[in-house]
């Protein structure tokens, strides 16, 4: 399926992703537990990790540009990732994102490979 951010996204900080340069909405952990205090709300996947996605899951799409996968829930690798938001991509459903030093590294990469 693929999946396209939802536009109910106000205040914000942004997640780039390494493999496209998009830059993602999100809302932090803490700004979750404010909106939803009972967690009524469904996470269809996660974004950002190290791992690869599988071939023909879900993704989110940015015109007809590349899209992001969508990795399935549980593909985190305690210590080096953990959640750091959600982008919400339909009403209550999100994905999360994930960060930590993989994703540092690389978006100092792929940064320094754009300035060469």
């Amino acid at each position: 399926m693929i999946y396209r951010i939802y536009p109910e996204v106000e205040k914000t900080r942004f997640f780039i992703d390494v493999h496209t340069g998009h830059r993602i909405p999100y809302y932090t952990a803490r700004e979750m537990e404010k909106r939803y205090p009972d967690g009524s709300f469904v996470i269809i996947g996660e974004i950002g990790g190290h791992k690869d996605a599988p071939a023909g899951g879900d993704q989110i799409a940015f015109g007809e540009e590349k899209a992001i996968p969508i990795h399935p829930r549980g593909s985190v690798k305690p210590p080096f990732e953990w959640v750091i938001g959600y982008a919400p991509v339909q009403e209550k459903s999100y994905v999360a994102v994930i960060g930590g030093i993989f994703q540092f590294f690389r978006a100092i990469v792929g940064q320094l490979k754009k300035l060469i």
